[in-house]
């Protein structure tokens, strides 16, 4: 394995802002929102999180303009999962709505523990700079059309 991670290491390399960018909306086409006038993001994992911060900071979003919510599971405990992703996010918990419970009785038992802190949904709000509203949604989802057509 320490091969593999050397071999890869050389692989990527250093990234630049281009790479950020183009990893941003790829990751952004597959766990991104779709819908107009929404910016946001849902993942579980801590790393894509992070990585969607830098990619919504390279893009000129400021951090009060994040909101963020945590979707959890009965067997999930509120406060730790709160600070977990506040820590992730580098976000105060004062950014974060109200956390969601999936309380559907038809989930399996043996999905207990398997997503201890939920997922995190990460949002844009404009902020009050128009163009991180409506206008923020439209250029990406424009961003990502011209990836289809050019694939």
């Amino acid at each position: 394995m320490k091969e593999i991670k050397r071999k890869a290491t050389c692989e990527v390399g250093d990234l630049s802002d281009r790479d950020l960018f183009r990893f941003g909306l790829g990751l952004y086409m597959g766990e991104g929102a779709k819908t107009h006038d929404i910016v946001r993001i849902a993942n579980a994992d801590p790393a894509i999180i992070k990585c969607m911060v830098a990619w919504f900071k390279s893009l000129g979003v400021k951090k009060s303009q994040f909101s963020a919510r945590v979707h959890l599971y009965p067997d999930s405990n509120v406060s730790k999962s709160l600070q977990f992703w506040s820590e992730v996010c580098a976000l105060p918990i004062s950014q974060f709505q109200k956390t969601s419970i999936d309380k559907r009785i038809d989930k399996k038992k043996k999905k207990d523990g398997k997503l201890p802190f939920g997922t995190l949904h990460l949002g844009v709000r404009a902020g009050g700079r128009k163009e991180f509203g409506v206008l923020f949604s439209r250029r990406i989802l424009a961003l990502l059309e011209v990836v289809r057509e050019n694939t």
